[in-house]
């Protein structure tokens, strides 16, 4: 690792359409675990992460679309592992659960970013649930890499499952269809 970089923070401003994070940054001496011993290493100067909170939701929209298409195609029985990963800022990844009562089905959504170089998919900043069967959404920031109030993320991303609640809608749309015709 030639340079060890410590988050400060990460502030969210949904006006400017942005998520940033400041850090410190420190060069490696040749270190080899940095991150838990930095002292003594120099701080250089270094710019913040930056991403538009619109292109995460365009990564979180094409990954949803990805799994509905799946759903519409197959039927799955097993756990099913989706990601997009279109460069080294963004990382989402999904895991369809399926369980021997298709009612359990559910959507695990996770959304990492690249902040502190430290994970291999990123500093997690949410988990999203969302159940196949009634339709119902949760938002998780608890055991993320950053304190983050739920509600606002909430906020900011629910639209992005649109398209999920329009697939469950027809879906029991279809199936109170197939139950009135029998």
């Amino acid at each position: 690792m030639e340079y060890l970089l410590i988050p400060i923070n990460i502030i969210i401003h949904p006006d400017a359409d942005l998520i940033f994070a400041p850090y410190r940054a420190f060069e490696n001496d040749g270190r080899q675990y940095p991150f838990y011993d930095y002292e003594g290493l120099k701080e250089v100067d270094t710019e913040a992460f930056c991403v538009r909170i619109s292109r995460v939701k365009r990564e979180i929209e094409s990954l949803l679309d990805e799994i509905i298409e799946f759903l519409w195609e197959y039927e799955w029985e097993a756990e099913v592992y989706f990601e997009r990963e279109n460069d080294n800022k963004v990382n989402v990844s999904a895991f369809l659960f399926a369980d021997e009562d298709s009612t359990a089905d559910k959507i695990s959504l996770a959304v990492s970013l690249q902040i502190s170089g430290l994970h291999k998919s990123g500093d997690l900043i949410f988990d999203t649930e969302y159940d196949l069967c009634t339709g119902s959404l949760s938002f998780q920031t608890k055991g993320c890499d950053f304190e983050i109030d739920v509600d606002d993320i909430r906020d900011i991303f629910l639209e992005c499952w649109s398209s999920v609640d329009h697939y469950v809608q027809i879906q029991n749309e279809i199936e109170s269809e197939l139950e009135n015709e029998i």
